[in-house]
Protein backbone atom coordinates (compact mmCIF):
# COMPACT_ATOMS: atom_id res chain seq x y z
CA UNK A 1 0.00 0.00 0.00
CA UNK A 2 2.67 2.15 0.95
CA UNK A 3 4.13 2.13 -2.46
CA UNK A 4 1.15 2.69 -4.13
CA UNK A 5 1.03 5.93 -1.86
CA UNK A 6 4.57 6.89 -3.32
CA UNK A 7 3.31 5.72 -6.45
CA UNK A 8 0.97 8.64 -6.71
CA UNK A 9 2.92 11.30 -5.80
CA UNK A 10 3.15 13.44 -9.36
CA UNK A 11 6.71 12.86 -11.62
CA UNK A 12 6.63 16.66 -11.74
CA UNK A 13 7.18 18.01 -8.41
CA UNK A 14 5.19 21.14 -7.45
CA UNK A 15 3.72 23.31 -4.54
CA UNK A 16 0.86 22.71 -5.56
CA UNK A 17 -1.71 21.08 -2.57
CA UNK A 18 -2.27 17.55 -4.28
CA UNK A 19 1.18 17.46 -4.81
CA UNK A 20 1.71 18.19 -0.80
CA UNK A 21 -1.17 15.93 0.14
CA UNK A 22 -0.18 13.10 -2.08
CA UNK A 23 3.37 13.00 -0.36
CA UNK A 24 1.94 13.45 3.16
CA UNK A 25 -0.14 10.90 2.83
CA UNK A 26 2.92 8.49 1.39
CA UNK A 27 5.19 9.85 4.37
CA UNK A 28 2.46 9.65 7.26
CA UNK A 29 1.58 5.85 5.73
CA UNK A 30 5.68 4.85 5.90
CA UNK A 31 5.68 5.99 9.40
CA UNK A 32 3.12 3.68 10.61
CA UNK A 33 4.38 0.57 9.36
CA UNK A 34 6.72 -1.41 11.31
CA UNK A 35 10.21 -2.17 11.06
CA UNK A 36 10.08 -5.31 8.87
CA UNK A 37 7.26 -3.30 6.50
CA UNK A 38 9.09 -0.25 6.16
CA UNK A 39 12.13 -2.65 5.15
CA UNK A 40 9.48 -4.38 2.49
CA UNK A 41 8.98 -0.68 0.97
CA UNK A 42 10.32 -0.82 -2.37
CA UNK A 43 9.88 2.82 -3.38
CA UNK A 44 11.31 4.55 -0.38
CA UNK A 45 13.83 6.66 -1.62
CA UNK A 46 11.28 7.82 -4.62
CA UNK A 47 9.67 9.39 -1.34
CA UNK A 48 12.56 11.11 -0.56
CA UNK A 49 13.08 12.57 -3.44
CA UNK A 50 10.05 14.34 -3.43
CA UNK A 51 9.83 15.16 -0.39
CA UNK A 52 13.83 16.36 -0.87
CA UNK A 53 12.26 17.98 -4.22
CA UNK A 54 9.16 19.38 -3.17
CA UNK A 55 11.23 21.25 -0.07
CA UNK A 56 13.72 22.55 -2.26
CA UNK A 57 11.25 23.93 -4.65
CA UNK A 58 9.37 25.44 -1.80
CA UNK A 59 13.01 27.33 -0.38
CA UNK A 60 13.51 28.51 -3.85
CA UNK A 61 10.22 30.22 -4.29
CA UNK A 62 10.05 31.81 -0.53
CA UNK A 63 13.47 32.89 -2.09
CA UNK A 64 11.85 34.12 -5.90
CA UNK A 65 8.66 35.04 -3.94
CA UNK A 66 11.27 38.28 -1.68
CA UNK A 67 13.04 39.32 -5.21
CA UNK A 68 9.36 39.74 -6.43
CA UNK A 69 8.36 41.55 -3.37
CA UNK A 70 11.45 44.10 -3.94
CA UNK A 71 10.41 43.98 -7.59
CA UNK A 72 6.79 45.69 -6.29
CA UNK A 73 8.98 47.89 -3.74
CA UNK A 74 10.04 49.74 -7.07
CA UNK A 75 6.83 51.00 -7.57
CA UNK A 76 6.52 53.94 -9.99
CA UNK A 77 9.51 54.27 -11.77
CA UNK A 78 10.96 58.09 -11.29
CA UNK A 79 14.17 59.80 -11.39
CA UNK A 80 15.41 59.51 -7.81
CA UNK A 81 17.54 58.00 -5.04
CA UNK A 82 14.50 56.21 -4.20
CA UNK A 83 13.76 54.56 -7.38
CA UNK A 84 16.97 54.11 -8.00
CA UNK A 85 18.09 52.48 -4.83
CA UNK A 86 14.81 50.21 -5.53
CA UNK A 87 15.81 49.26 -8.75
CA UNK A 88 19.44 48.36 -7.57
CA UNK A 89 18.06 46.10 -4.69
CA UNK A 90 16.24 44.05 -7.06
CA UNK A 91 18.36 43.93 -9.54
CA UNK A 92 21.15 42.33 -6.95
CA UNK A 93 18.93 40.11 -4.99
CA UNK A 94 17.41 38.40 -8.53
CA UNK A 95 21.40 38.56 -10.23
CA UNK A 96 22.32 36.30 -6.78
CA UNK A 97 19.26 33.70 -7.25
CA UNK A 98 20.37 30.72 -8.89
CA UNK A 99 18.61 29.23 -12.24
CA UNK A 100 16.08 27.48 -10.58
CA UNK A 101 15.15 30.29 -8.61
CA UNK A 102 15.78 32.86 -11.05
CA UNK A 103 12.98 30.99 -13.17
CA UNK A 104 10.44 31.16 -10.35
CA UNK A 105 10.72 34.89 -9.94
CA UNK A 106 7.13 36.04 -11.64
CA UNK A 107 8.25 39.94 -12.06
CA UNK A 108 11.02 39.57 -13.56
CA UNK A 109 9.93 41.57 -16.86
CA UNK A 110 8.69 44.24 -14.42
CA UNK A 111 12.27 44.58 -12.92
CA UNK A 112 13.57 45.14 -17.14
CA UNK A 113 10.75 47.60 -17.39
CA UNK A 114 11.75 49.41 -14.46
CA UNK A 115 15.14 49.40 -15.37
CA UNK A 116 14.52 50.68 -18.96
CA UNK A 117 12.66 53.49 -17.80
CA UNK A 118 15.05 54.77 -15.25
CA UNK A 119 17.54 54.44 -17.76
CA UNK A 120 15.52 56.34 -20.30
CA UNK A 121 14.79 59.24 -17.05
CA UNK A 122 18.51 59.32 -16.64
CA UNK A 123 19.34 59.98 -19.94
CA UNK A 124 16.91 61.99 -20.61
CA UNK A 125 17.46 63.86 -17.21
CA UNK A 126 21.33 63.84 -17.75
CA UNK A 127 20.47 66.06 -21.29
CA UNK A 128 18.70 68.25 -19.67
CA UNK A 129 21.35 69.13 -16.87
CA UNK A 130 23.79 69.78 -19.42
CA UNK A 131 21.31 72.35 -20.79
CA UNK A 132 21.14 73.62 -17.64
CA UNK A 133 25.19 74.14 -17.11
CA UNK A 134 25.48 75.67 -20.58
CA UNK A 135 22.31 78.01 -19.60
CA UNK A 136 24.28 78.78 -16.33
CA UNK A 137 27.62 79.14 -18.07
CA UNK A 138 25.84 82.49 -20.03
CA UNK A 139 26.59 84.49 -16.52
CA UNK A 140 26.11 88.46 -17.18
CA UNK A 141 24.87 89.17 -20.50
CA UNK A 142 27.36 91.42 -22.57
CA UNK A 143 27.31 92.09 -25.97
CA UNK A 144 30.88 90.26 -26.90
CA UNK A 145 31.76 86.83 -28.45
CA UNK A 146 32.10 85.10 -25.19
CA UNK A 147 28.04 86.00 -24.10
CA UNK A 148 26.93 84.83 -27.82
CA UNK A 149 28.75 81.90 -28.18
CA UNK A 150 27.29 81.19 -24.74
CA UNK A 151 24.19 81.88 -25.80
CA UNK A 152 24.14 80.04 -29.24
CA UNK A 153 25.45 76.62 -27.68
CA UNK A 154 23.18 76.57 -25.37
CA UNK A 155 19.61 77.16 -27.68
CA UNK A 156 21.45 74.86 -30.11
CA UNK A 157 21.91 72.05 -26.90
CA UNK A 158 18.20 72.60 -25.94
CA UNK A 159 16.84 72.76 -29.39
CA UNK A 160 18.77 68.94 -29.97
CA UNK A 161 16.50 67.93 -27.20
CA UNK A 162 13.72 65.55 -27.05
CA UNK A 163 10.32 66.87 -25.64
CA UNK A 164 10.56 64.86 -23.05
CA UNK A 165 14.28 66.26 -22.16
CA UNK A 166 13.02 69.54 -23.04
CA UNK A 167 10.25 69.65 -20.08
CA UNK A 168 13.11 68.27 -17.72
CA UNK A 169 15.65 71.62 -18.26
CA UNK A 170 14.61 73.71 -15.28
CA UNK A 171 16.16 77.33 -16.69
CA UNK A 172 14.95 77.57 -20.25
CA UNK A 173 13.45 81.01 -18.61
CA UNK A 174 16.85 81.81 -17.62
CA UNK A 175 17.84 81.34 -21.30
CA UNK A 176 14.90 83.65 -22.89
CA UNK A 177 15.76 86.21 -20.82
CA UNK A 178 19.16 85.71 -21.87
CA UNK A 179 18.45 86.19 -25.31
CA UNK A 180 15.95 88.73 -25.22
CA UNK A 181 18.40 91.00 -23.42
CA UNK A 182 21.43 89.65 -25.62
CA UNK A 183 19.08 90.52 -29.11
CA UNK A 184 18.11 94.25 -27.20
CA UNK A 185 21.58 94.88 -26.30
CA UNK A 186 22.85 94.08 -30.09
CA UNK A 187 20.18 96.73 -31.18
CA UNK A 188 21.86 99.63 -29.41
CA UNK A 189 25.45 98.33 -30.20
CA UNK A 190 24.59 98.06 -33.52
CA UNK A 191 22.91 101.16 -33.89
CA UNK A 192 26.30 103.19 -31.90
CA UNK A 193 28.55 100.97 -34.22
CA UNK A 194 26.58 102.51 -37.58
CA UNK A 195 27.08 106.00 -36.27
CA UNK A 196 30.60 104.76 -35.77
CA UNK A 197 31.11 104.00 -39.19
CA UNK A 198 29.59 107.25 -40.41
CA UNK A 199 31.85 109.33 -38.30
CA UNK A 200 35.18 106.65 -39.87
CA UNK A 201 33.78 107.77 -43.04
CA UNK A 202 34.87 111.61 -42.39
CA UNK A 203 37.99 112.06 -43.71
CA UNK A 204 40.03 115.06 -44.99
CA UNK A 205 38.12 118.11 -43.09
CA UNK A 206 37.65 120.29 -46.37
CA UNK A 207 35.01 122.94 -47.02
CA UNK A 208 33.24 121.43 -49.31
CA UNK A 209 29.39 119.53 -49.85
CA UNK A 210 31.38 115.84 -49.60
CA UNK A 211 32.72 116.85 -46.01
CA UNK A 212 29.41 119.14 -44.83
CA UNK A 213 27.46 115.67 -46.34
CA UNK A 214 29.04 113.36 -43.86
CA UNK A 215 29.75 115.24 -41.25
CA UNK A 216 25.70 115.60 -41.44
CA UNK A 217 24.73 112.24 -41.61
CA UNK A 218 27.12 111.33 -39.11
CA UNK A 219 25.22 113.79 -36.43
CA UNK A 220 21.61 113.00 -37.54
CA UNK A 221 22.51 109.72 -37.12
CA UNK A 222 23.76 109.91 -33.81
CA UNK A 223 21.12 112.88 -32.45
CA UNK A 224 18.44 110.22 -33.46
CA UNK A 225 19.64 107.35 -31.15
CA UNK A 226 18.73 106.50 -27.53
CA UNK A 227 20.59 108.30 -24.47
CA UNK A 228 21.89 104.49 -23.91
CA UNK A 229 22.82 104.25 -27.82
CA UNK A 230 24.43 107.38 -27.68
CA UNK A 231 26.35 106.03 -24.65
CA UNK A 232 28.04 103.02 -26.68
CA UNK A 233 29.37 105.47 -29.26
CA UNK A 234 33.42 105.63 -29.66
CA UNK A 235 34.14 108.21 -31.99
CA UNK A 236 31.75 110.82 -30.31
CA UNK A 237 34.83 113.29 -29.70
CA UNK A 238 35.87 112.53 -33.16
CA UNK A 239 32.65 113.71 -34.91
CA UNK A 240 32.85 116.80 -32.80
CA UNK A 241 36.18 117.74 -33.74
CA UNK A 242 35.65 117.09 -37.15
CA UNK A 243 32.46 120.07 -36.94
CA UNK A 244 34.69 122.22 -34.81
CA UNK A 245 37.25 122.23 -37.67
CA UNK A 246 34.27 122.36 -40.43
CA UNK A 247 33.05 125.16 -38.69
CA UNK A 248 36.48 126.84 -39.01
CA UNK A 249 36.73 126.36 -42.33
CA UNK A 250 32.88 127.79 -42.98
CA UNK A 251 33.97 130.94 -41.14
CA UNK A 252 37.04 131.36 -42.89
CA UNK A 253 36.09 130.70 -46.10
CA UNK A 254 32.99 132.95 -45.96
CA UNK A 255 34.76 135.55 -44.96
CA UNK A 256 37.46 135.08 -47.66
CA UNK A 257 34.15 135.09 -50.24
CA UNK A 258 32.68 138.48 -48.74
CA UNK A 259 36.01 140.20 -49.25
CA UNK A 260 35.72 138.61 -52.64
CA UNK A 261 32.48 140.50 -53.40
CA UNK A 262 34.32 143.61 -52.31
CA UNK A 263 36.59 143.38 -55.01
CA UNK A 264 34.41 142.36 -57.52
CA UNK A 265 32.50 145.39 -57.30
CA UNK A 266 35.78 147.24 -58.04
CA UNK A 267 35.50 148.54 -61.56
CA UNK A 268 39.42 147.50 -61.77
CA UNK A 269 39.89 150.16 -65.16
CA UNK A 270 38.57 152.97 -63.45
CA UNK A 271 38.52 151.83 -60.10
CA UNK A 272 36.91 154.62 -57.09
CA UNK A 273 38.53 155.48 -54.01
CA UNK A 274 35.61 154.29 -51.55
CA UNK A 275 35.39 151.18 -53.18
CA UNK A 276 38.85 150.32 -53.02
CA UNK A 277 39.25 151.38 -49.34
CA UNK A 278 36.46 149.52 -48.67
CA UNK A 279 37.82 146.27 -50.20
CA UNK A 280 41.15 146.96 -48.27
CA UNK A 281 39.97 147.70 -45.06
CA UNK A 282 38.06 144.09 -45.40
CA UNK A 283 40.86 142.51 -46.23
CA UNK A 284 42.92 143.97 -43.54
CA UNK A 285 40.66 142.27 -41.27
CA UNK A 286 41.39 138.69 -42.30
CA UNK A 287 43.83 136.65 -40.33
CA UNK A 288 46.34 134.93 -42.68
CA UNK A 289 44.26 131.48 -43.39
CA UNK A 290 41.51 133.83 -44.73
CA UNK A 291 43.50 136.11 -46.46
CA UNK A 292 44.98 132.82 -48.46
CA UNK A 293 41.75 131.95 -49.49
CA UNK A 294 40.77 135.25 -51.25
CA UNK A 295 41.41 134.17 -54.61
CA UNK A 296 40.92 137.63 -56.37
CA UNK A 297 43.19 139.79 -54.37
CA UNK A 298 45.07 140.41 -57.35
CA UNK A 299 42.44 141.81 -59.23
CA UNK A 300 42.41 144.66 -55.81
CA UNK A 301 46.07 145.35 -55.95
CA UNK A 302 45.99 146.29 -60.03
CA UNK A 303 42.64 148.35 -58.87
CA UNK A 304 44.74 150.25 -56.39
CA UNK A 305 47.86 150.46 -59.18
CA UNK A 306 45.72 151.76 -61.68
CA UNK A 307 43.67 154.34 -59.15
CA UNK A 308 47.38 155.63 -58.13
CA UNK A 309 48.10 156.06 -62.04
CA UNK A 310 45.00 157.75 -62.88
CA UNK A 311 47.15 161.28 -62.63
CA UNK A 312 49.83 160.22 -65.02
CA UNK A 313 47.04 158.99 -67.49
CA UNK A 314 47.52 162.20 -69.93
CA UNK A 315 51.29 161.92 -69.63
CA UNK A 316 51.63 158.70 -70.42
CA UNK A 317 49.24 158.99 -73.20
CA UNK A 318 51.58 161.33 -74.89
CA UNK A 319 54.19 158.61 -74.07
CA UNK A 320 52.51 156.04 -75.65
CA UNK A 321 51.66 158.15 -78.94
CA UNK A 322 55.45 159.14 -79.03
CA UNK A 323 56.18 155.32 -78.94
CA UNK A 324 54.05 154.55 -81.61
CA UNK A 325 55.24 157.20 -83.21
CA UNK A 326 58.72 155.76 -83.24
CA UNK A 327 57.90 152.69 -84.20
CA UNK A 328 56.55 153.53 -87.35
CA UNK A 329 59.46 154.96 -88.20
CA UNK A 330 61.71 152.02 -87.19
CA UNK A 331 59.17 150.00 -89.50
CA UNK A 332 59.83 151.67 -92.38
CA UNK A 333 63.88 151.64 -91.62
CA UNK A 334 63.61 147.45 -91.53
CA UNK A 335 61.27 147.92 -94.65
CA UNK A 336 63.72 149.69 -96.85
CA UNK A 337 66.58 147.52 -95.62
CA UNK A 338 64.69 144.34 -95.93
CA UNK A 339 63.52 145.27 -99.53
CA UNK A 340 67.07 146.42 -100.21
CA UNK A 341 68.73 142.90 -98.96
CA UNK A 342 66.04 141.01 -101.03
CA UNK A 343 67.51 143.24 -104.32
CA UNK A 344 70.71 141.38 -104.30
CA UNK A 345 68.90 138.19 -104.67
CA UNK A 346 66.37 139.56 -107.32
CA UNK A 347 68.68 141.29 -109.66
CA UNK A 348 72.22 140.30 -108.75
CA UNK A 349 75.19 139.54 -111.14
CA UNK A 350 78.73 138.77 -110.68
CA UNK A 351 81.99 140.79 -111.37
CA UNK A 352 85.49 140.06 -110.62
CA UNK A 353 86.93 142.41 -107.15
CA UNK A 354 90.31 141.58 -106.90
CA UNK A 355 90.79 138.70 -108.06
CA UNK A 356 88.02 137.16 -106.62
CA UNK A 357 84.14 136.47 -108.05
CA UNK A 358 81.84 138.45 -106.24
CA UNK A 359 77.73 139.08 -106.26
CA UNK A 360 77.00 142.67 -106.62
CA UNK A 361 73.81 144.28 -107.16
CA UNK A 362 73.39 146.44 -110.67
CA UNK A 363 72.28 149.93 -109.57
CA UNK A 364 72.30 151.70 -112.54
CA UNK A 365 73.91 152.19 -116.68
CA UNK A 366 75.29 155.06 -117.26
CA UNK A 367 77.12 155.75 -120.68
CA UNK A 368 77.54 152.19 -121.14
CA UNK A 369 79.01 151.46 -118.12
CA UNK A 370 77.34 149.81 -115.10
CA UNK A 371 77.22 151.21 -111.69
CA UNK A 372 77.17 147.66 -108.98
CA UNK A 373 76.78 147.57 -104.99
CA UNK A 374 78.58 145.07 -103.56
CA UNK A 375 77.27 142.82 -101.17
CA UNK A 376 79.70 145.38 -98.12
CA UNK A 377 77.92 147.81 -99.95
CA UNK A 378 80.69 148.98 -102.05
CA UNK A 379 80.39 151.19 -105.36
CA UNK A 380 81.92 149.90 -108.14
CA UNK A 381 81.88 150.76 -112.23
CA UNK A 382 82.46 147.77 -114.79
CA UNK A 383 81.49 147.31 -118.54
CA UNK A 384 78.76 145.31 -120.33
CA UNK A 385 81.66 142.86 -120.83
CA UNK A 386 82.83 142.67 -116.75
CA UNK A 387 79.33 141.82 -116.01
CA UNK A 388 78.55 138.33 -115.60
CA UNK A 389 75.20 136.47 -114.87
CA UNK A 390 76.80 133.16 -112.50
CA UNK A 391 79.47 133.10 -110.61
CA UNK A 392 80.64 129.98 -112.68
CA UNK A 393 81.00 132.28 -116.02
CA UNK A 394 82.83 135.04 -113.40
CA UNK A 395 85.17 132.17 -112.95
CA UNK A 396 85.34 131.09 -116.22
CA UNK A 397 87.08 134.75 -117.48
CA UNK A 398 89.18 135.22 -114.14
CA UNK A 399 91.05 131.93 -115.62
CA UNK A 400 90.78 132.98 -119.45
CA UNK A 401 92.75 136.37 -118.01
CA UNK A 402 95.18 134.20 -116.25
Amino acid sequence: EVDELIDAIPDEITLDAECKEAIDEAREAYDDLTNNQKALVKKYEDLEDAEEAYDTLDHNSAIAAIVDSLIDDIGEVKYNSRTRNAIDAARSAYDALNDDQKALVEKLDVLVLAEETYNNLKVDHEAAEIVDDLIADIGKVKYNDRTKRAIETAREAYDALTDNQKALVRDLDVLERAEEEYNRIKVDYEAAEAVDALIDNIKNIKYDDVTRNAIGAARSAYDALTSTQKELVEHLLALETAEAAYNVLKENYEAAEAVEVLINAINVPNPTKEAIDAARRAYNRLNDKQKALVKNYEKLETAERNYKNQEWRPWLELGSNVFILVDICLAVITLFVFCYILSFYINNKWVIVKGKAKRAHVSKKKNNEYRLVTKGFKHIRRSEGEIYNTKKEALASLEKKD
